[in-house]
């Protein structure tokens, strides 16, 4: 290991050391890749997915890119991978935190020390005055972690799984799916509930109001029991949704193939499967452009105070 990361593995490490004494974050690397497979086949909802080697491939490249900082949240006396943490890409003026735990460490206070500690660390490093976070809206766990951090409501964003053309006909569809934990997240973020079928949460958490968690915390989760115990309804028909809408349309193409080759065939469905991903790049690429705007005005807001 080179001078450099081993000195950001130690100052990394004492940072987490002065939190919470049986959890350690270091630097994710090639010999985590077993781990994290198995972490994604655990809380994926297409688990099949991770067994194809071209899938793995491409993830784990993702998860080591140069534009991340990803961390291995491992525990401090047998060095079991619990989970990782990290920030999607650090060459945002906004960035966004991300954190996966195997189930058997989540509900712990693992989660909330690993981010707390990194922020904390990335913020010591690069001047960070806020971070950003995207939550399910029937993640009530994760969405207590991001209040516990000290995170603020910041508005939604239409899931990167629905078709704006489609997001009206799929709330009529799923409208069952809103129950009174659903209400109070809307009411929360004031939207209506049925927005949340097909929005993400934003939250806005201020590295001043990390800081002030810290000095108050406990080794406790920060979920109560009433949210520890959940369906994520919502995450899964989005999931399933998108799933749907890709196999009906290419048995559309197979029904309309009737005199052509396989090879026609198959090119239309490859040229429509490549205009899906670019697609979702395009919306992703805005979604980073909408974001950084809002940081823009958390930043103004924050000059004027």
């Amino acid at each position: 290991m080179k001078e450099g990361n081993m000195a950001e593995q130690k100052d990394l490490e004492m940072i987490v050391q002065s939190v919470r004494q049986d959890i350690r974050l270091r630097p994710l690397t090639d010999a985590d890749r077993t781990s994290y497979i198995e972490l994604q086949k655990e809380l994926s909802f297409s688990k099949e997915l991770y067994n194809k080697e071209s899938i793995v491939k491409n993830t784990w490249k993702d998860m080591l890119s140069e534009n991340s900082r990803r961390f291995a949240v491992v525990d401090a006396e047998t060095k079991a991978f619990c989970g990782y943490c990290g920030i999607k890409d650090i060459r945002k003026r906004m960035l966004e935190i991300e954190i996966e735990l195997l189930e058997r460490y989540q509900r712990k206070g693992i989660g909330y020390h690993a981010l707390a500690s990194m922020m904390k660390s990335i913020a010591a490093e690069y001047g960070t005055e806020a971070f950003m976070s995207r939550v399910e809206p029937d993640n009530y766990a994760s969405q207590k972690l991001m209040e516990k951090l000290g995170g603020k409501p910041n508005g939604t964003r239409l899931d990167i799984r629905i078709e704006e053309e489609d997001a009206a006909a799929f709330e009529e569809r799923y409208q069952s799916l809103i129950d009174d934990n659903i209400r109070m997240v809307a009411e929360k973020f004031q939207v209506e509930p049925q927005r949340l079928l097909t929005h993400v949460l934003l939250y806005r958490i201020p590295m001043p109001s990390v800081l002030a968690s810290l000095e108050k915390e406990d080794q406790t989760s920060c979920a109560p029991k009433k949210y520890m115990d959940y369906e994520k309804k919502i995450s899964r028909a989005r999931t399933a949704g998108t799933q749907l809408a890709i196999i009906e349309t290419m048995q559309e193409m197979l029904d309309a193939a009737t005199e052509e080759t396989y090879e026609e065939t198959r090119s239309k469905m490859i040229e429509f499967l490549n205009r899906k991903i670019e697609k979702t790049a395009a919306r992703l690429y805005e979604m980073d452009e909408d974001w950084e705007e809002h940081y823009g005005e958390f930043i103004k807001d924050e000059i004027k105070k």
